[in-house]
This record gives C-alpha cells, structure tokens and sequence, in this order.
C-alpha cells in the first residue's frame, strides 16, 4: 500500500540524492551500506538491544529508497542494477526477520512460517514479470509496509517488552506477517494469473 506514496517519496528524496550525486556516491554503495545495516540489525535482534536494531532497520529502509531514486538521479538505472538491489533485498528481509525470530521477544517457529510467507510474496511478485505478466507490488503485504510495520513494533516492543495474551507485539507481528503474507499470495496470485498472455 505504500508503495503509492513513492511519487512523493522521490520528491521528498531529490535534494539528498543529488547530494549524493555530487560527492560521487554511488547506488552500489548505498545498497551494500544497506545490507550491512540489515546484517547488523540481525545482531542487535539477537543480543536483545532492540532500540539499536529498529535504528538499523530505519537505516536500511532509507538506503533502500535512496539507492534507486539515486540511479534515477544519475540516469545509471539498468536491469543488473534491478537484478543486484533485488537480491540484496532478499538477503535483508531474511536476515532482519531472521534477527527477530532468534531474538529473545518472538517465538522460532513463527519466526520459519512468517520468513516462508514473505520470501513467497516476494518471489510471486518479481516471478510474475518472468511468466510474461509484468511485475506485480499488489497485496496487502509490500515489502514497504513490512519495514514500517518492524520499525513500529520494534520500538513499541522496547518500550512494552512484556507479553500480551502470550506473544510480545514482535511476536505478534510475526502473526500479522503470516496472516497478511498469505492474502497477499493469493491476491498476487490471482492477478497474475489474470495478467497472463
């Protein structure tokens, strides 16, 4: 859903990115700067610091938005730039959901099903565009609203780490993750299959 918000987000990014731009910064270097946040975010997860790892997540959202509207700025936007900020964004829901599940604010078992969930709403949507139905963002459970969504409960978690009716707020995000991530796969699933020449 957030996605529609990306026109003003470019807006709102121009003036940094062009900035960037000048200090001959580069997309590359802000995606793997990314994925380190997310790699780091991963510990702080699992040491418990959970104010340091929702930072990292916040670092690595802002980073992700940059990398692209940055390329765009530089007119250097190509499919292996796409190809490479997609699998690094693969290995950064991974590794954060990944952090979350280890932590000790959120059951293992629903921290496999909700990893499972979204790498599969992820992968209908970019295999989407290699069934002939172009790429699809639809659902419920965008990778936009996912990182929102862990930076919110993170910090509410922090500030709240005691269990409600068994699960601590990340433990329950991991529930909304699962619930969410299973209407978005039949929702992209649908459409995709309706797209399809």
């Amino acid at each position: 859903m957030l996605n529609r918000l990306r026109p003003l987000a470019s807006q709102t990014t121009q003036p940094i990115t062009k900035k960037l731009a000048q200090k001959n910064i580069t997309p590359d270097q802000l995606s793997i700067t990314s994925l380190i946040a997310a790699i780091l975010s991963a510990i702080a997860y699992i040491l418990g610091n959970l104010i340091l790892a929702g930072t990292l997540v916040l670092i690595n959202s802002i980073l992700d938005l940059l990398d692209g509207e940055l390329a765009r700025t530089l007119g250097t936007t190509n499919r292996k730039g796409d190809f490479v900020d997609h699998i690094i964004d693969r290995y950064a829901d991974i590794l954060i959901l990944t952090g979350i599940t280890l932590s000790p604010y959120a059951p293992t078992e629903l921290g496999i099903i909700a990893i499972t969930t979204v790498l599969m709403t992820s992968y209908l949507g970019t295999q989407a565009q290699a069934v002939g139905a172009g790429r699809v963002y639809s659902g419920l459970l965008g990778r936009a609203n996912r990182l929102v969504l862990i930076i919110l409960a993170t910090y509410l978690t922090a500030i709240y780490p005691t269990n409600i009716n068994r699960y601590t707020i990340l433990g329950w995000l991991l529930i909304i993750f699962i619930t969410l991530g299973i209407i978005t796969i039949i929702q992209r699933a649908i459409q995709i299959k309706t797209n399809i020449k």
